[in-house]
């Protein structure tokens, strides 16, 4: 059947041209010399594009070089083609010359077309029938020729889909040795190309080859990161973190915390571990639970939570184990290593919940002493009861009573307040379970009667660590009046560099490292060793494990006891020597907490700076509880009388925490503050300090203009002695300075001196650096340089920036946009879960209409259109003002208009809308271009004429407009309804820059691909050759986003173009396609595409 189908497409012609390899001609199977170079320009001409125009074959092959005598010139060398070709091979159309002969070009694209709807092993025999056809690369004997580059770059990215495509069937038929070579060389050729990159990471996986697999990837990361800047797409890093943990088939599961081994088995808690299974168990296949173990210090929590782990088999679920400290360490440390396993870098909130909430596997995650966690640490707990999961989390949480916790008081409460919840509280053990104990422990029992195990049990109120120390002490037979006693007790038995090691080690934290502990106690390593060695013996710190000097306390309360031993002198100078030995950036945090704890011994500014950056380094991790203490405290620690740069960077972090928190009275309220001694100081303060007060709200208009105004008046203090500040000011008061969203004269000016700026910029502190790094971006955001496709490659590296935490949202926009620009479909879905997770975490309802908005989006794109119902409930739940009720009423329409649903009240509606919108924000008119569409598709010639004549009046203007791929989208469907071939030949420059791409509008709306665009105003003008290679290329786009509806409609104009050129085949191509198009139609309820499909039909028939 292929072989029949093959034939019919392909007729047997006397000559071929092939061109997927050097240029090659042959008559009746015999080489034909084809002479001069200029002819083989002419010949690839004629084959890549099937017919071309005089002036095109000029170009072609004399660029701005041509003779005087150009035409003459040119008809002398197609003469000689003709001569070398034979008769009826060479064309004359009117103005055009054609090629009739059999090309491997067109046989490489129909074998594309018929393995793309074949079953997928014979569609593999296709995909491998097609690029046999290629012989190297194309037509390399025109490499440098400015006319072919563009055309050979095309081909071969058309070569490189294919083999995608063809590689995704191979893994998806256990086939994948048969693709490792060939990707090998591909991505050798081409290593930015990150689908070949993943597939290759995917082959090499599967064949065992992991190490080469995560070797792709990395050199992959470097490359880009050189030539680009970017990072990685996140679908092909999180194809590598799944690697690396062994999720696809012959990996092995990511390892599981291994509790510390017990001195004795768990006695007298069977009940309390079978409610935890019952709750484990609960837990799989259903939402994330949370059980609470709670009860006075020493009773047991940790050791059951640990039997638990115990029990759990490795081989199917993983075990994580995190401990909150009693300090304010690094915000969301616990959680960060708790999910060590399943990462490979620092997460952030939002990949903290996506790693337990949508990882592969089930997941126990132990947390000790939640009593201790801060604000940031209960927010994230909490947002994991009751969440949906891919496998099942169960999380189980020891904590002693939550009174005295500093965690806020409403984040305290709503945990109390929970009732799903499970709680399982511990009481002491009785004398019986002591004595159960006590004969478990080696060569202790036999020691002790049953009258001093029942006074033991009264005497230690039945606490089990308590009893256990005293049972193991080396005199064990004085009872101490409390545990707290007993453990000072056994700490004097020490000898004096154990004891002074171990009190150097608390002032660490309950972790600790050997080195750091002998360094603050300074003893050499040798003796530090030997005097730990000890601590273990004696049962008050061990191992843990992970690494040769990492060492824990068994308990809080024997570090507890040691730090109780030292004067506050003495502490306050072993805080200043544990700071000294921190990395004052990565422990940030940590530095700032000792170095505020060593008091008076660390000057006020010291303490300050530590504070600031820690406050800053916790506001960039959206961590914004503990961002908030450490500016609070900086700026008391600073008083009236400390650094005025200092104050005025604590209050710009507190600002920005209290907007990110969505308290932007309290925020502006501070900002009145600190501006005025920000204006004084000038400089990189101001410039910090200006750019905080950048209203992250773009509906607060009013707000806005404050921003502008503030702009201004820095521009007037900062001047060009400060390159990189100016830039950023410029930069981002060309965003700023207007709603309409116009690429300005004004606005081109201030970028232009920016961008000018930045050339000084060298050698830059690194403030100056992020201040230069915000302006390239800011620059780029206006759309001011380059072509589209640098913008979307822009969109993708803001998106996967880290800015300030209220700027999450700005980048997820950003990078949905360049996902949706380059139809990476697979990344959208993962972004939308990860604005989901972020949103929750901070109570931002924003995010969560923006991941609706998404969602609705994508179904639109896959086909799944949203009902009119959805987007009236959807709009209902929004207030009055919020932009997001016009977002929703354009999925609405755009729902109707590819249903074929829209009448015409509904572009009444939508024109009468942007009439009432435009005056106030001209950033909509593009809009107008689907009002007209919409009139154009109802036999409303004049009203679709009225329309797109205004948008057409000035085409440069329109050309800068932000939502002027919305124009892009429709102008071209009502220039073919109105047969406006003039206008359609001024407006094909504007949109020819987007091919390759997807069109995306306003809320990141994709509108399908450009070169559909483009291929309709090229039928529209008769170069149907250029129209042709435009709906493929355009194809491929949206074939690789899996895009039904753009694909249906990408076909009908293909179909529409065959009809139109009517060339040999043109017409049974043109009925194939429309018919395949009406079944799809038919099968996505897109009655406006059946009927247009039906209509072809009706007119081929």
């Amino acid at each position: 059947m292929r072989a029949v189908a093959a034939a019919l497409v392909f007729p047997s012609m006397g000559v071929a041209v092939r061109v997927l390899g050097p240029l090659e001609v042959t008559r009746d199977s015999i080489r034909v010399s084809l002479g001069s170079a200029q002819q083989r320009v002419i010949l690839t001409a004629l084959a890549t594009e099937r017919s071309a125009t005089v002036p095109n074959l000029i170009d072609a092959v004399w660029g701005e070089a041509a003779p005087r005598d150009e035409s003459r010139t040119l008809m002398k060398l197609i003469y000689r083609l003709r001569q070398a070709l034979g008769p009826g091979v060479i064309h004359t159309e009117g103005p055009h010359y054609r090629l009739v002969a059999d090309t491997d070009l067109v046989r490489f694209d129909e074998l594309l077309e018929l393995a793309r709807v074949a079953e997928p092993a014979a569609a593999v025999d296709l995909y491998n029938e097609a690029l046999h056809l290629w012989r190297g690369e194309a037509v390399p004997e025109l490499s440098g020729v400015a006319w072919a580059e563009p055309l050979r770059r095309s081909l071969d990215e058309r070569r490189l889909h294919a083999i995608d495509e063809r590689s995704e069937l191979l893994l998806q038929l256990g086939r994948h040795r048969e693709m490792v070579s060939e990707l090998v060389a591909n991505v050798a050729a081409h290593p930015l190309r990150s689908r070949s990159v993943g597939l290759l990471m995917r082959a090499l996986h599967r064949g065992d080859r992991t190490d080469e697999a995560l070797r792709v990837l990395e050199e992959h990361r470097r490359q880009l990161a050189d030539e680009t800047g970017l990072e990685p797409a996140l679908a092909l890093l999180e194809l590598g973190s799944r690697i690396a943990q062994g999720i696809e088939p012959g990996g092995t599961m990511p390892r599981s915390w291994l509790p510390p081994t017990a001195l004795a088995p768990m006695i007298g808690r069977q009940h309390e571990l079978r409610r935890l299974h019952t709750a484990w168990e609960a837990s799989h296949g259903g939402p994330s639970q949370l059980v609470i173990i709670d009860g006075e210090p020493g009773i047991g929590k940790s050791r059951l939570a640990a039997e638990l782990a115990r029990s759990i088999n490795s081989t199917t679920a993983v075990v994580l184990h995190g401990r909150f400290g009693e300090h304010a360490e690094t915000p969301l440390r616990a959680l960060s290593e708790a999910i060590g396993p399943l990462v490979d870098h620092r997460p952030d909130p939002a990949a903290i919940l996506g790693a337990l909430l949508r990882g592969p596997h089930r997941l126990l995650l132990a947390l000790d002493d939640l009593q201790w966690a801060t604000t940031d640490d209960l927010r994230l707990v909490r947002r994991l009861i009751g969440a949906r999961t891919n496998h099942g989390l169960l999380v189980v949480a020891t904590s002693r009573p939550l009174d005295g916790s500093t965690c806020s008081p409403d984040e305290v409460e709503a945990l109390r307040r929970d009732t799903t919840i499970e709680r399982i509280h511990l009481e002491p053990l009785d004398a019986a379970d002591l004595a159960a104990l006590a004969a478990a422990v080696p060569d202790v029992a036999e020691t002790w009667s049953a009258a001093a195990l029942s006074a033991l049990a009264e005497r230690t109120g039945g606490n089990p660590l308590y009893a256990l120390s005293v049972l193991t002490s080396r005199d064990n037979r004085e009872v101490p009046a409390s545990l707290e006693e007993h453990l000072r007790a056994r700490v004097d038995l020490l000898d004096r560099d154990t004891r002074t090691a171990l009190e150097c080690a608390s002032i660490v934290g309950r972790k600790f490292y050997s080195s750091i502990a002998a360094a603050v106690a300074e003893l050499q390593a040798a003796d530090a060793e030997v005097a730990l060695a000890d601590g273990v013996r004696s049962g008050l710190i061990r191992a843990t494990g992970l690494d040769e000097e990492d060492y824990e306390f068994v308990h809080d309360l024997v570090r507890h006891a040691l730090i109780g031993r030292q004067r506050t002198s003495t502490r306050e100078r072993r805080h200043a020597a544990v700071a000294a030995l921190l990395h004052p950036t990565r422990d940030a945090a940590a530095v700032a907490d000792h170095l505020d704890r060593a008091g008076a011994l660390v000057d006020p500014a010291r303490r300050g700076e530590a504070l600031v950056v820690a406050a800053d380094r916790a506001n960039g991790g959206m961590s914004f509880s503990s961002s908030e203490h450490f500016a609070r405290r900086a700026l008391e620690v600073l008083g009236d009388t400390g650094p005025v740069e200092l104050r005025v960077r604590a209050m710009t972090i507190l600002a920005n925490t209290l907007n990110a928190t969505n308290r932007r009275d309290e925020a502006r309220a501070v900002r009145a503050k600190f501006l005025g001694d920000a204006f004084r100081l000038g400089g990189a303060a101001l410039v910090d300090a200006v750019i905080s007060c950048s209203e992250p709200d773009p509906n607060d208009t009013e707000a806005k203009a404050v921003s502008s105004s503030l702009l201004r008046d820095a521009l007037a203090v900062v001047g060009a002695d400060e390159p990189a500040g100016r830039a950023a000011l410029l930069a981002l008061l060309a965003l700023d300075d207007e709603p309409s969203r116009i690429l300005t004269d004004a606005k081109l000016e201030m970028i232009n001196e920016a961008r000018q700026l930045l050339t000084a910029v060298d050698g830059a502190s690194p403030r100056d650096g992020m201040f230069a790094a915000l302006a390239e971006e800011w620059i780029l955001v206006a759309r001011s340089l380059g072509g589209p496709a640098e913008y979307s490659r822009l969109e993708l590296r803001l998106g996967g920036r880290r800015g300030g935490p209220f700027m999450r949202l700005p980048f997820a926009v950003n990078r949905m946009t360049g996902l949706l620009g380059f139809g990476q479909r697979e990344g959208c879905d993962e972004l939308i879960e990860q604005l989901t997770e972020a949103g929750n975490y901070l109570d931002a309802p924003q995010y969560a209409v923006a991941a609706q908005m998404w969602r609705a989006t994508l179904a639109n794109v896959d086909g799944r259109f949203v009902s009119d119902t959805e987007t009236l409930d959807a709009k209902s739940r929004l207030p009055s003002t919020s932009s997001g009720r016009w977002f929703w009423d354009r999925i609405g329409d755009w729902s109707l208009i590819e249903r074929g649903a829209a009448d015409a009240a509904v572009f009444d509606r939508i024109e009468s809308d942007l009439d009432a919108a435009v005056p106030f924000v001209p950033m909509l008119l593009p809009h107008y271009a689907t009002a007209a569409a919409g009139h154009a598709s109802l036999g409303q010639p004049e009203r679709a004429r009225t329309l797109v004549d205004q948008l057409l009046d000035d085409l440069p203007t329109l050309g800068r407009h932000a939502e002027r791929p919305i124009a892009w989208r429709w102008i071209p469907d009502v220039l073919w309804a109105l047969g406006d071939r003039d206008a359609a030949q001024r407006t094909l420059p504007y949109i020819e820059p987007y091919g390759g791409q997807i069109l995306v509008g306003s809320g990141t709306m994709p509108l399908g691909a450009a070169d559909r665009s483009i291929g309709i105003l090229h039928t529209l003008l008769g170069n149907f050759d250029e129209a042709e290679l435009s709906f493929r290329t355009g194809l491929a786009v949206e074939h690789g986003m899996r895009s039904r509806p753009f694909v249906a409609r990408s076909e009908l104009a293909l179909a529409r173009m065959y009809s139109a050129r009517s060339g040999p085949g043109d017409h049974a191509k043109a009925l194939a396609v429309a018919q395949a198009v009406a079944r799809e139609a038919d099968n996505l309820g897109m009655a406006g595409v059946r009927r247009e499909a039906g209509a072809l039909i009706a007119q081929a028939d």
